[in-house]
C-alpha cells in the first residue's frame, strides 16, 4: 500500500486486555443450595486489585499506577454466554482465517472450550469460573492494512503478553484465584476442572496462558 501521507507510528501502540481463568463445578452435595440460587440466572462479582508487579514498578518510577488486575467470578448455567459466543465465532469466516489464529485461540480455547469441558463434567449442574483480566498492559500490538482494498479486513497483531511484566502479573493473578478457590466457603463447594498440573511451576502457568 502506497501511503498518501507518512505518519510514523500510526497503527502501533495497540493495547488489549488478556483474560485467563480457572473453571470449576459445584460439588453436588455441598453446592446444592448455590445451584438453586443460580436457577434465577447467572451471577457475577468482580474486584480490582494491584499486583506486586505494579507496586514494584510504582516504587521504581514514582508514578502511581493503581489497580492493574481485575478478578472476576462468573456463575453460569449450561446455556452460558461463552458457549453462545463460541457458536457465533465458528460461523464467522473472518475469525477462522489462518492469520486470525491468535485471536481464534484466545476466544475459543481460553474461554469457550474450558467452559464446555466444565459443563460436560458437571452434567446439568451449574459451573463457576474465576478469571483474571490484565487492565494495565505493558505489551503493545499493531494494526496494519492487509491490502489497498478497503473491503479487506486489517491485520491485527495484538502481541498479548509480549512484555514479561504482563506474564508475571497474570501468573500472580492465577495463583491468587486458586488461593481464593481454596478458601472457605468456596473450598468445600467447588471442584476445579482446570488441570491442577498447571500450577506445577510458573513455567507451566505461562504455557497454560
Amino acid at each position: 500500500v502506497e501511503p498518501r501521507l507518512q505518519l510514523p507510528g500510526v497503527g502501533r501502540g495497540l493495547q488489549d486486555h488478556p483474560n485467563v481463568g480457572l473453571e470449576f463445578v459445584y460439588k453436588p452435595a455441598e453446592g446444592e443450595g448455590l445451584e438453586r440460587m443460580l436457577d434465577k440466572g447467572n451471577t457475577s462479582a468482580t474486584a480490582f486489585v494491584q499486583s506486586p508487579i505494579a507496586l514494584r514498578n510504582e516504587a521504581a518510577d514514582g508514578h502511581p499506577s493503581g489497580c492493574d488486575v481485575q478478578l472476576l467470578c462468573n456463575c453460569r448455567q449450561p446455556a452460558s454466554l461463552w458457549l453462545a459466543f463460541d457458536e457465533r465465532a465458528k460461523e464467522n469466516k473472518e475469525l477462522m482465517l489462518p492469520e486470525r489464529e491468535a485471536l481464534r485461540r484466545l476466544v475459543l480455547e481460553r474461554e469457550a472450550e474450558p467452559t464446555r469441558q466444565a459443563q460436560e463434567a458437571a452434567g446439568p449442574s451449574a459451573t463457576i469460573s474465576l478469571d483474571c483480566i490484565l487492565n494495565q498492559c505493558a505489551s503493545r500490538g499493531a494494526l496494519t492494512l492487509s491490502s489497498a482494498d478497503p473491503r479487506d479486513p486489517p491485520i491485527v497483531d495484538p502481541q498479548l503478553c509480549a512484555h514479561p511484566d504482563d506474564i508475571e502479573a497474570l501468573v500472580w493473578a492465577l495463583k491468587k484465584l486458586r488461593e481464593i478457590s481454596q478458601t472457605e466457603p468456596l473450598a468445600s463447594q467447588l471442584e476445579m476442572v482446570t488441570p491442577a498440573s498447571i500450577f506445577d511451576s510458573d513455567a507451566t502457568l505461562e504455557r497454560y496462558m
